[in-house]
């Protein structure tokens, strides 16, 4: 049983102790490490001005994502790897170049958003490759400029690839792997404060037990709905048992014309297996671009016949004669903020 956070904050080994479990990781940065480059906007995961990089490991590789640090909780951290905008300059204060794109192409004006938009493309640009246009407008999705400066900054998204990549960068994270692994752990996190606790299970075995234990307990998986109760409505949650360290709830399974998504599994990753498995011809199916904003969302949806809500117009299956896609109730719930976010962004 783990009892303390253990997680790697620029490059830097943290174990952390004596925080509420409650506390975010912006909070964390910009009052406990005084890292005040991540910039507090909505506190509610919609402007992006919070936006860190976080890393952790699948299978034999780090996968690199950028989060909102305003609704993320630290313990949600554990073993993981955090990168702010402070850790991007090399050695000698050398911009990346992310950074660097962004101060050639103009693409700051009041600055104030500029270091979330920077963690998104770094976190982009550890991907390797460089995107098309349109994928670059998906990945900045999540960041608001009230400048209204998008031109400017998705301008810089595509410099960024063609400046030299800088060897100081590379080097860097090429030790990430082997500092998640110092960290990893298959035992369920166990993290106490005052009256509060915070479970984060390692086996479904494991999860099950902790929630007969404690009925009462939130679950939290993305922190899209939980995150709000904490920063806009100050609830006291007093046990807290987190999902995202349950591999089971993470798993896509195909099995003939029925996809099953696990609880855990993000919106991206969905949206990832279904685009494969379109292209491979093992289930025909296509997704809109843009997903249409709902106020319920279908458990159950069948495939091939006439869309009766907003959401499944949104989903269009096609030539699929039987079968469904499963989402459980927890998937639905991710899915269904996330979506509604994106609505809300493109009425801005």
């Amino acid at each position: 049983m783990s009892t303390e956070i253990n997680f790697f904050l620029n490059d830097k080994r943290e174990e952390v102790s004596g925080i509420a479990p409650t506390l975010t990781l912006m909070n964390y940065l910009r009052r406990n490490k005084r890292l005040t480059g991540t910039k507090e906007g909505c506190a509610e995961g919609d402007c992006g001005a919070c936006t860190v990089v976080v890393g952790e490991l699948e299978g034999e590789r780090v996968r690199y994502r950028a989060v909102n640090a305003c609704i993320l909780l630290v313990p949600m951290l554990h073993g993981k790897i955090v990168l702010s905008v402070e850790s991007l300059q090399g050695p000698g204060g050398e911009l990346h170049p992310a950074q660097q794109a962004m101060v050639d192409c103009h693409g700051s004006q009041c600055g104030f958003c500029t270091p979330g938009f920077i963690m998104s493309l770094y976190a982009a640009y550890l991907s390797g490759q460089k995107p098309d246009r349109q994928r670059i407008n998906d990945l900045l999705a999540g960041n608001l400029c009230r400048c209204t400066g998008y031109g400017p900054i998705i301008e810089a998204a595509e410099r960024m690839y063609d400046l030299p990549r800088p060897s100081w960068d590379s080097d860097r994270r090429e030790q990430d792997r082997e500092r998640l692994q110092s960290i990893a752990t298959s035992e369920t996190l166990t993290y106490s404060n005052d009256d509060q606790l915070f479970f984060a299970p390692a086996g479904a075995g494991e999860l099950a037990r902790l929630y007969d234990e404690h009925e009462s307990a939130t679950i939290l998986a993305g922190a899209t709905d939980v995150g709000l109760w904490i920063t806009k409505q100050h609830r006291h949650l007093p046990q807290i048992i987190y999902l995202g360290r349950v591999a089971e709830l993470k798993k896509i399974a195909i099995e003939g014309d029925v996809m099953r998504i696990g609880a855990g599994v993000s919106w991206v990753e969905a949206l990832r297996s279904a685009r494969c498995c379109a292209g491979s011809g093992r289930i025909r199916f296509e997704i809109a671009e843009r997903l249409a904003e709902t106020s319920q969302m279908a458990h159950r949806l069948e495939m091939g016949r006439q869309p009766s809500s907003r959401w499944e117009a949104a989903l269009s299956f096609a030539k699929v004669p039987r079968g469904a896609l499963f989402l459980s109730k927890t998937s639905s719930s991710i899915m269904k903020s996330r979506i509604a976010r994106r609505a809300r962004l493109w009425k801005r």
